[in-house]
């Protein structure tokens, strides 16, 4: 009789050891998407809040636009593309000479 009791306290803590592990990987389950949810972005949109723009906000806004384009006409175009190594490379038809002449 002795064994049978020694035998279902033995299966009394296997269950419990059981059930605790599952709580504990629930857990750990339940915490994983957290950090992942931080980061992403909110997804709540706040612009329906934002009140309507004023008309003296709508001429400011205007007269920065019309700043942007005129600075934007006063840069000059590219004229090509730029080769900042152009003034130490020797031409390119001097490069396969000069390298067979060399040691």
């Amino acid at each position: 009789m002795g064994s049978r009791l020694q035998g279902v306290v033995r299966s009394e803590a296997l269950s419990r050891r059981s059930v605790a592990l599952a709580v504990a990987a629930a857990i750990a389950l339940a915490l994983l998407p957290v950090g992942a949810a931080a980061q992403l972005p909110m997804s709540m949109s706040l612009a329906h809040d934002k009140p309507a723009p004023t008309p003296e906000q709508i001429e400011k806004q205007k007269a920065l636009e019309k700043a942007y384009k005129a600075a934007k006409e006063k840069i000059p175009e590219k004229n090509g593309a730029a080769d900042p190594w152009g003034g130490i490379r020797p031409a390119s038809g001097a490069t396969a000479s000069a390298k067979k002449g060399k040691p």
